[in-house]
C-alpha cells in the first residue's frame, strides 16, 4: 500500500528576481506552513558587513510581513542560506531562505490555497523589500545561476 503525500506547495507571482513558494507538510491540516525564497546572488562591490546588513533587513522584512497578515503567531522560525565569502563580480552564489510559520487559532481551519490567496500581496511585498536589501548592499540578483 502507498501512502498518499501530504505535502502540498504554491507559487507566489513576485516582480522581483527571488522564487517565492508557500507549502505545508500537511495539506489536511496546514496548522504550520513555509515560505521559501530561493535566488542566485553576484556581488556589484559589497563590503565586509553586506551579509550581516542584508540578514537584518530580511528579518525586519518578514516581522512586517508576519503582522500585516494577522494569519500567523508572531514568533517564526528563519533559516538564511547565504555564503558570500568567495563572491566575485561574474560569479553568482545561491542564495535561500526559508521561513516556518503557525497560523494563530483564527486561522487554523483555512486550507493552503486559503492561505496563499490571503498572504500573497503582504509576501510578493516582502520578498520586494529583500531584493531591495541586496541591492542597497551592492548584491545583484538572478533567478537563474546562466542569465
Amino acid at each position: 500500500m502507498t501512502e498518499k503525500r501530504l505535502n502540498k506547495e504554491y507559487g507566489i507571482k513576485t516582480d522581483v528576481p527571488i522564487r517565492v513558494k508557500i507549502g505545508t507538510v500537511n495539506r489536511n491540516d496546514p496548522t504550520v506552513v513555509y515560505i521559501t525564497g530561493r535566488t542566485w546572488v553576484s556581488d556589484d562591490g559589497s563590503d565586509e558587513g553586506s551579509k550581516n546588513r542584508v540578514r537584518t533587513a530580511v528579518k525586519n522584512h518578514i516581522r512586517r510581513m508576519i503582522s500585516s497578515t494577522g494569519t500567523f503567531e508572531p514568533k517564526y522560525i528563519f533559516d538564511f542560506d547565504f555564503n558570500d565569502s568567495d563572491i566575485t563580480d561574474g560569479k553568482k552564489k545561491f542564495c535561500s531562505f526559508e521561513i516556518f510559520l503557525r497560523q494563530n487559532n483564527n486561522n487554523a481551519s483555512r486550507d493552503l490555497k486559503a492561505i496563499k490567496d490571503a498572504i500573497a500581496g503582504p509576501v510578493a511585498e516582502m520578498a520586494r523589500g529583500v531584493s531591495e536589501s541586496f541591492g542597497m548592499n551592492r548584491y545583484r540578483l538572478s533567478e537563474r545561476k546562466n542569465g
